[in-house]
């Protein structure tokens, strides 16, 4: 692969490729042995739908995380999701990304990333994927689609704001979701002001019932996922 700006190291015997910045990037002719298992795709505006299509052939890629890579379309992340298939061995993943196990979708609203909105690829599901993390646009379509994702054990949220009923309404098909994080979520009648170099949070009472409110800006979330999702931590 050549690509400008990249980064390539070695992490605890895992090959990772990283390319970032507005970097220009050309796919191989052949991917026959490459052994990359994370790529790492930020800010490139090079990289499309066919070369995301490429990527089904590498045969050791199990994390892809794309960050503001405008030119992917939630046509071209439904043509690489992983179909599940029966078989005399019982059933299992094929076609597309079906060795990719955490994917990662980002849109941070770059000028002409708008109506992108990849995450709507994911509607009809993905065979394998076990942790998703949506941020900033993406968040919201992500969630209409996250029920279909059967295998999903781990989701991260991060850089937008949203809504107890939200993530419950989203959570609920989830059984088999096992860990949720939110970064950087601003939750809905939670919102806080700086004031006079202070971070204050409205409507706060102050006190210790104010410190609490202040801590876990959705006191009740926990407790309403513990009731749907009971395996899963927060």
């Amino acid at each position: 692969m050549r690509t400008g700006g990249r980064v390539g190291r070695q992490t605890s015997g895992s090959s990772v490729c990283q390319v970032g910045k507005g970097s220009m990037m050309s796919m191989p002719g052949s991917s026959t042995g490459i052994a990359i298992e994370t790529l790492v795709l930020e800010n490139v505006p090079s990289f499309t739908d066919q070369h995301l299509q490429s990527l089904c052939s590498w045969e050791r890629l199990y994390r892809l995380e794309l960050r503001d890579v405008i030119r992917v379309t939630a046509a071209g992340l439904r043509g690489c999701a992983a179909r599940v298939e029966m078989s005399g061995q019982g059933q299992g993943a094929v076609g597309g990304l079906s060795r990719l196990r955490a994917l990662e979708l980002g849109n941070s609203g770059r000028p002409g990333s708008q109506t992108q909105m990849a995450s709507l690829g994911l509607g009809e599901g993905w065979a394998g994927l076990e942790e998703l993390t949506l941020g900033g646009r993406e968040v919201g379509p992500g969630l209409l689609c996250v029920s279909r994702l059967r295998d999903l054990q781990r989701l991260r949220l991060r850089g937008c704001p949203l809504s107890e009923v939200q993530v419950l309404r989203s959570c609920r098909g989830l059984r088999g979701l096992r860990w949720i994080e939110f970064c950087e979520v601003t939750f809905q009648g939670h919102h806080r002001r700086q004031e006079n170099g202070e971070e204050e949070e409205d409507g706060s009472g102050g006190g210790d019932e104010g410190k609490d409110e202040k801590e876990n800006p959705m006191p009740t979330l926990q407790h309403s996922l513990a009731a749907l999702l009971p395996r899963c931590s927060l």
